[in-house]
């Protein structure tokens, strides 16, 4: 996601959802849905429902709700209901989370893209129940046949932050924000980069160099259960006019690694989770 200049960017949990099934009927297809455990005097088979929980190898805070989201935590969802039947498990009602989809006609599929709130939850798993969700139904016969997703993984949010001192408009002011593991090891790196005149040909994500000698590392506290990773950025000097600027925001998470050896004690490695690029418009 590419931001305005000094903007911030704050994606969320988000997950992409494709079905190659087709569509004959009149209008836009039925609402893509997310099904968990309504009501109801018998329980719902656990493949019958939306699930999420935490990395187990991570010390994370918990999600906002245990084992399922609530209908609430879907953020783009254009419809929600619940008390609806299935054809699977006669008796059981469940709770949906309506999504509108679009046609992708590259790769001949419909899709939805459907948002969480996480909370403080540092990557969750979530397995998805999905279906077809047709509003204006018969009784019994809002939903499809269901489908169990695979685990996937969900990123958590961050917003990064750039702010141009008053007073020296080549000091830059950096902080990146968001949930985090408990005494968290990772770490976010900072670096410049300039367009080189005439080497992109046109395009804009051509012909981008590092500026300077070297990257920052931004200090990580804690503050609200959040983790909070600022510095400061002074910038070299620059040709006038300057060329096009650009902040390079990278989070790495740091885990032991044997590699390709077999060894006692692991070596450390590092996983890129988290990029951010700001256009930089300096102040005159």
């Amino acid at each position: 996601m590419r931001a305005p200049p000094g903007a911030t960017a704050s994606p969320r949990y988000a997950v992409a959802v494709a079905c190659a099934s087709t569509w004959s009927g009149p209008g836009t297809p039925p609402a893509r849905a997310s099904c968990w455990e309504s009501f109801g005097y018998t329980a719902a088979d656990p493949s019958h429902v939306t699930q999420w929980g935490l990395d187990p190898i991570v010390r994370s805070h918990n999600a906002p709700t245990p084992i399922a989201p609530t209908p609430n935590l879907f953020t783009r969802a254009a419809r929600t209901a619940t008390g609806l039947s299935i054809d699977e498990q006669p008796g059981v009602q469940v709770a949906v989370a309506g999504h509108e989809v679009a046609y992708d006609a590259d790769r001949r599929l419909w899709y939805a893209d459907i948002e969480l709130s996480g909370g403080l939850a540092y990557y969750p798993f979530i397995r998805l129940v999905l279906a077809r969700y047709q509003p204006n139904s018969i009784p019994g016969a809002h939903l499809s046949r269901l489908v169990l997703a695979d685990f996937a993984q969900i990123a958590p949010d961050r917003m990064a932050t750039v702010t141009f001192n008053s007073k020296d408009a080549h000091q830059m002011r950096i902080t990146v924000a968001g949930p985090a593991p408990y005494r968290t090891t990772n770490s976010v790196v900072v670096s410049l980069e300039q367009q080189l005149t005439g080497a992109d040909g046109g395009d804009e994500l051509l012909g981008w160099i590092p500026v300077g000698k070297g990257a920052l590392t931004l200090r990580s506290t804690t503050v609200k259960n959040e983790t909070l990773w600022s510095g400061e950025y002074t910038v070299p000097p620059l040709p006038t006019p300057p060329p096009p600027l650009r902040l390079v925001i990278r989070e790495f998470e740091l885990y032991p690694s044997n590699g390709e050896e077999i060894t006692i004690a692991a070596t450390p490695a590092t996983r890129l989770v988290y990029a951010e690029v700001l256009d930089i418009l300096l102040p005159t």
